[in-house]
Parts: C-alpha cells; structure tokens; sequence
C-alpha cells in the first residue's frame, strides 16, 4: 500500500515516516518477536503489528501533484494521501486535495491539520461528503496508524469485491 504524506514542516514528514513506514525492519522484527510470546497466532500478529506501507513524504502541495501523476504513470498509484491545510508557499491542501482527486478519484484522502482557515463543512462541500478524513495535530500515533489502515483495509476489501 503506498501512501503520500504532504506537509511543509520536516518533524512532521519524519514522524509520520517512522509511523507508517516499513524503514525500521529491526524494531518491527522485535515487535513481531514480543507479539508472538504474547499472542497465540504469530500470523495474525505480524498482519497486525507491523505497518507495509510504502510512504513517500513531500513538502509542497505541488510537489504532490506531481509526484502522483509520476506515481500513476509509471502503474504504482498511491492509495492514501495525508494533507496538512496550511503549506506556505503555493497551493493550500483543500486544493491539493482536491487536485489529487482530479488525478485520481479512488485516492483516500486524510486532511491533518492544527489550524484550518477552512472549516469540515467547507471542506466536505468542495470534496463531497465522506471523501476525506480530518485528523487534528497533535495527533496520536496510534490514531493515525489507526485511519491509515482502516482505509487500506477498505480499499483491499474493495478490490476484492470488484473481482
């Protein structure tokens, strides 16, 4: 599952690169080791416990824009995009949201946000209703972990129905 972080400021892009990327095989095989002491089913616990994400962190929303039509031509389109509101200089995430869409209508949209000049219903009215995520910052690791995989969970159910 590949997923687009989007946001100007570096610690952000780093935490949520730590969060959801597959970088620290050594601290996930520690994990998976603890779990399974733990746990009855070692499977069930490594699908569980350690995050397959493929992340890719920018930190304009053009640069976004870019890289998912990059991503797209080249048949590895991202599934999930988190977004924060406010990105100094250029375009603002509403827009880069709304742009992604355009490139790609099945991207899962996460808007992660401390301060927004746009409120949800705002937002929900230039989106569509139930086509994003709001998270607020600071936020809690295991919730964004938490939203990432609940929509790839829905995507992979998804997929499975289409075939």
């Amino acid at each position: 599952m590949r997923v687009l972080v989007i946001d100007d400021d570096p610690n952000i892009l780093e935490t949520c690169r730590f969060i959801l990327g597959d970088e620290d095989q050594s601290a996930k095989q520690d994990l998976q080791m603890m779990a399974s002491a733990l746990f009855d089913s070692v499977e069930e616990v490594k699908e569980e416990m350690v995050n397959n994400f493929e992340v890719t962190t920018v930190n304009q929303g053009l640069l976004a824009l870019e890289e998912a039509s990059n991503a797209i031509n080249g048949g590895k389109p991202y599934q999930i995009a988190t977004i924060d509101m406010r990105m100094p200089p250029g375009i603002n995430g509403l827009e880069t949201a709304k742009r992604l869409i355009e490139i790609d209508p099945s991207i899962e949209i996460v808007i992660v946000t401390a301060y927004s000049d746009t409120s949800r219903m705002s937002m929900a009215k230039e989106l569509g209703d139930g086509r994003f995520l709001l998270l607020k910052k600071p936020f809690d690791p295991d919730e964004l972990t938490q939203i990432v995989q609940f929509l790839a969970n829905r995507r992979d159910k998804e997929i499975h129905l289409e075939n």
